[in-house]
């Protein structure tokens, strides 16, 4: 058997042509251990998504937070995994393909349309 079928990395293409950005993720990332204030988390997810159009790789989403709000997300060994983390802000989804969006086609900006 090939350990080929054991990695579980993909790419990631985000952007717009002429301005795309590719990104090898592996799907440990969603693992990291983090702690968050909940309320402030939600508010901040929402922001951030909004400015990303409703879509955002998870493996962006450390660096993509920390530049939009100048503050990095605390990283703990006994918090909540990333992916938990962003699971319990409402309207908002990880898919298999490791992307972070609103989780209803109804939502737009974090709102009900």
């Amino acid at each position: 058997m090939s350990c080929i079928g054991l990695i579980h990395d993909l790419v990631v293409i985000t952007g717009k042509p002429g301005n795309q950005a590719i990104s090898l993720v592996t799907r440990a990332i969603g693992a990291v251990k983090v702690s968050v204030e909940p309320e402030q988390f939600a508010k901040d997810v929402h922001a951030l998504l909004k400015s990303c159009e409703g879509a955002l790789p998870l493996v962006s989403f450390a660096a993509s937070y920390w530049l939009k709000f100048d503050k990095k997300i605390e990283l703990n060994e006994h918090g909540a995994s990333l992916a938990d983390a962003l699971s319990s802000v409402p309207n908002i989804k990880i898919s298999e393909s490791l992307m972070l969006s609103w989780a209803q086609q109804a939502i737009r900006d974090g709102t009900y349309m």
